[in-house]
């Protein structure tokens, strides 16, 4: 049973969320519902960061010493490391979606704009085991 089938099941139509909001926002409260009394059809730790994800947030603590992430058209970089990029929908759901990443310089993308690692981030990384 997928958190699809589960979220059309258990949202009535007087349920408490709203009509208009969207549906990310309508399967994450879901999910806060869901997750303590263990009716996630998936283990309960982190199931939304993927190697991906893993990989930008390193990839921020790296650039750290050079104020963050930079903007591209292909994505997000590292200013060290030029040739690898993390694609936007990564970066923004580290930035809203976990908090791991905080939004620096210019708001929005552009050549001012940047992604730096926040507490909760680098936290993450060293419970991982994943910082260098």
């Amino acid at each position: 049973m997928t958190i699809v089938t589960i979220y059309a099941l258990s949202m009535p139509a007087g349920a408490d969320v709203p009509p208009g909001i969207r549906a990310a926002d309508r399967r994450r409260r879901l999910r806060r519902v869901l997750a303590p009394a263990g009716l996630l059809p998936y283990p309960p730790e982190d199931p939304e960061m993927t190697p991906k994800m893993e990989a930008a947030l390193q990839a921020a603590l790296d650039a750290d010493a050079q104020g963050g992430l930079c903007y591209t058209v292909a994505g997000w970089i590292c200013p060290s490391d030029c040739w690898k990029y993390h694609g936007p929908v990564i970066v923004l759901r580290l930035v809203h979606d976990h908090g791991f990443l905080a939004e620096a310089g210019k708001r929005g993308r552009g050549p001012q704009s940047r992604r730096v690692i926040t507490d909760a981030g680098r936290a993450y990384l060293l419970a991982k085991g994943g910082a260098r």
